[in-house]
């Protein structure tokens, strides 16, 4: 495509997601390039190589090592920062590839075309298979950005009095009986594939003493009528707290308050049938039955504030948690 896109001695970060279909013979699979001369820094070339994703200048170049999976979405962020002269790669969130010392690109054309799914080097390769939300901006997105693009499936700040989702995926949310912030919500359904990792983000300020009702509440509408009611807990009165809540790889359950890790560890699998995941929050649905195998929880609605509620597709890391907790609530 021709662009006015600047990333001649300029940061930049392009994000999307991609799904390879298959690997051609070729040890390339071309996501973005812009190649002006096949010398040092006069080409971008964004791709996989060798199934690892790739951010090159020609000959300054940043190699990750995890061999990407076909039929699988993946989501990638390329990085370059040209305060710090370096080169990053993030695979799903996570930095896949950091290389210093790296000079700008110094393309001279005047504007040379930027192509998407093809890097030419000495050929042409394409890419095979999708990509889906590209984006591209002239600044330095940090990890907790990154992050946040990578594995938020939704989010709810919950301001001027409003259930709407502010993540990318727009799973708005409806309320019943409620004041702003004093009773329950119910959200739009998600889906989780059985036993894979999420984590659940938010802030709680209890406004009753004697506080141990649902916070947060999964179920589905089918017929094999699962529920999981996975928090609650007795937090500080009229104190904001921060929560996170993970269901890990190893299957536990996992509870962080303020940054540090408090429950002990529960260890079970949830094999959720292949229907949309209602999410309610501070509250149970009236009326249902479902029996529930996790330890007792009082079926009773919760009274108090929740803010910046998030749902994230990944298990978070102790770093990403702490980093979370130490932005501060009044």
């Amino acid at each position: 495509m021709n662009s006015p896109l600047n990333m001649v001695n300029s940061s930049f970060t392009l994000e999307l997601w991609i799904n390879i279909k298959s690997y051609t013979s070729s040890w390339w699979l071309g996501i973005m390039g812009q190649c002006w001369s096949q010398v040092d820094n006069q080409c971008l070339h964004i791709a996989t190589r060798n199934k690892a994703p790739y951010f090159g200048f020609f000959n300054n170049n940043c190699s990750g090592t995890t061999q990407l999976k076909v039929a699988t979405w993946y989501h990638l962020s390329f990085v370059y920062d040209a305060v710090n002269n370096q080169q990053l790669i993030y695979l799903n969130g996570v930095l896949e590839c950091m290389r210093s010392s790296v000079d700008p690109l110094l393309i001279t054309a005047p504007i040379l075309p930027v192509t998407l799914g093809m890097i030419t080097l000495n050929a042409n390769f394409y890419f095979n298979g999708m990509l889906d939300q590209i984006s591209f901006t002239n600044q330095v997105k940090n990890k907790r950005t990154i992050l946040r693009d990578a594995m938020l499936i939704t989010q709810y700040s919950f301001d001027y009095n409003s259930s709407i989702d502010f993540g990318s995926n727009q799973i708005n949310g409806s309320t019943l009986n409620v004041s702003y912030i004093t009773d329950g919500r119910r959200f739009s359904s998600f889906r989780r594939k059985p036993n894979k990792p999420f984590s659940i983000f938010m802030w709680l300020r209890p406004s009753s003493s004697n506080n141990t009702g649902i916070i947060v509440y999964l179920d589905t509408q089918s017929v094999s009528n699962w529920c999981m009611p996975i928090l609650s807990f007795t937090v500080s009165v009229g104190v904001w707290t921060h929560v996170v809540y993970v269901y890990s790889t190893a299957r536990r359950l996992l509870l962080y308050v303020n940054g540090t890790y408090t429950s002990p560890t529960v260890i079970f699998s949830y094999n959720t049938p292949n229907s949309p995941i209602n999410l309610y929050i501070g509250n149970w649905p009236l009326g249902n039955q479902c029996h529930c195998s996790m330890r007792s929880i009082v079926p009773k609605q919760y009274h108090g504030a929740i803010d910046e509620f998030q749902v994230y597709s990944q298990q978070l890391s102790v770093n990403n948690i702490e980093n979370m907790s130490d932005l501060s609530k009044t």
